[in-house]
């Protein structure tokens, strides 16, 4: 695989998604086809980038909002336990309080699809109070 100096992670993630962006080879497919059409190294790359990039703009509940934590879960957890890295397991410990409340598998349809179990008085207490985004706040003080 030929690929520019640099971050290898962003280079992989930055030539996965010219692929998918209009005139490339996945211009037409699905969030979930894109997936399945890298290789196991650039799949990785994309989803952990995934992960890192919505909850580092807008917490955890922005990662399910968006879609990627209802079809990326089982994947990503996947991907974590074969790091099995100190940070690896403190992820998967918080993605395993988002777990219960999203919905396994759902198709990506971008921006406020419908990801959540339920629209609960204590769905909406979680989201506002974002407890897995101060607890994350908190890790590296």
């Amino acid at each position: 695989m030929n690929l520019p100096d640099g971050n290898l992670w962003e280079d992989l993630v930055n030539k996965a998604y010219t692929r998918w962006q209009k005139g490339g080879d996945l211009e037409e497919v699905s969030s979930e086809e894109f997936l399945d059409e890298l290789d196991p190294l650039t799949r990785k790359a994309v989803i952990l980038g995934n992960l890192n990039y919505q909850v580092g703009n807008g917490g955890f509940v922005q990662w399910v909002d968006n879609g990627y934590a209802s079809c990326q879960m089982v994947q990503l957890k996947r991907i974590l336990t074969k790091m099995d890295t100190e940070l690896s397991k403190k992820t998967l410990t918080l993605i395993a309080k988002v777990e219960p409340l999203i919905i396994i598998g759902a198709k990506n349809r971008g921006m406020n699809g419908e990801y959540w179990q339920n629209e609960t008085d204590a769905h909406h207490d979680f989201r506002k109070s974002r407890p897995l985004e101060k607890h994350i706040a908190h890790r590296t003080e």
